[in-house]
């Protein structure tokens, strides 16, 4: 299992993010146990689960890899592929600023939109950072 846990680990660094079934022809296994072993590197924080999916299944990475989420866009359903591009574009989103729908779809985005609490003399406002700025930046 050690092995197999390893060569998971390997095809996961040179080619996440990942299904656990291209997972399971790489190291040809079913894909319920392609799963297992997946489930099992990200309890012990050796990779990373998405919230994206492809059909129910989510993707798999390694830390490092956060910028190849990008290409996962597809995967989206149409108003958060908006939000998407409206938070890629601009960088900071006010949330406020935009519409009901948008407000959804960026809460839906746990990949690639952060929250930020901006507290200032008129309260407190909700702001969505891209993911791939740093707070300081944002």
């Amino acid at each position: 299992m050690t092995d197999l846990r390893e060569r998971a680990l390997q095809y996961i660094k040179q080619n996440g993010p990942i299904l656990p079934v291209q997972l399971s022809r790489e190291i040809h296994t079913d894909v319920i146990m392609a799963g297992a072993i997946l489930s099992e590197l990200v309890a012990n924080k050796m990779a990373k689960i998405t919230f994206v999916k492809r059909g129910s299944s989510p993707f798999y990475y390694v830390a490092g890899q956060e910028y190849r989420l990008q290409n996962l866009k597809e995967n989206l359903h149409e108003k958060e592929q908006e939000a998407y591009s409206l938070l890629n574009k601009e960088k900071v989103v006010k949330d406020k600023d935009v519409g009901p729908v948008l407000r959804v779809a960026l809460r839906s985005l746990k990949d690639y939109a952060i929250p930020i609490t901006v507290t200032s003399k008129s309260g407190e406002e909700l702001f969505w950072r891209w993911y791939l700025i740093d707070e300081n930046n944002a």
